[in-house]
């Protein structure tokens, strides 16, 4: 069977050697930026029909990396700071207030108190650790753990007052 003039329109994908003439009418009505997926002869295709190919021009695909990666970077800064301080302040309510007021005076000349830093570097290896094995894996791991530890917390002493009331029925 030769593929000359021979279209086959199905739901997730199209086959046809002019079906790339059919993409601007089919797709006009969802928008003008486009993700392409294909081969050596379906770039090229794309390319002359003058298509928009993700954030626009040119010179704004690297703009955007670097600002999705300084966002990243100052997201990650700012959440071992609050970290560390919610961390060093812990501590502090423990010890007395006498080195308290040492560590402020250290604090407030600028010197970064040891345990900050302490605090910083076990923050940043943890962060790291969370990256390394998956959020959504750990994340996963922890609930499966929530649901065993249901069953004694929840479903063992539930059942146990069901037995000493005899099923409230008193």
């Amino acid at each position: 069977m030769k593929l000359e003039n021979y279209e086959v329109h199905l739901p997730s994908y199209s086959i046809g050697d002019k079906i790339y003439d059919k993409i601007g009418p089919v797709c006009e009505s969802y928008g003008k930026t486009v993700l392409v997926i294909g081969g050596k002869r379906a770039l090229p295709v794309y390319q002359e029909a003058d298509m928009v190919f993700g954030v626009g021009s040119g010179f704004m695909t690297p703009l955007i990396s670097v600002l999705i990666i300084l966002g990243a970077v100052s997201t990650a800064v700012n959440m071992v700071a609050a970290m560390v301080k919610r961390i060093c302040n812990g501590i502090e309510k423990i010890e007395n207030k006498d080195k308290k007021e040492e560590k402020n005076q250290q604090a407030a000349e600028g010197k970064p108190v040891v345990r900050t830093v302490i605090a910083a570097l076990i923050c940043c290896l943890v962060d790291f650790g969370i990256a390394q094995f998956g959020l959504l894996t750990l994340i996963q791991k922890a609930y499966s753990a929530l649901a065993y530890l249901a069953i004694p917390v929840i479903l063992i002493p539930y059942i146990i007052h069901m037995i000493v009331t005899r099923f409230d029925t008193k």
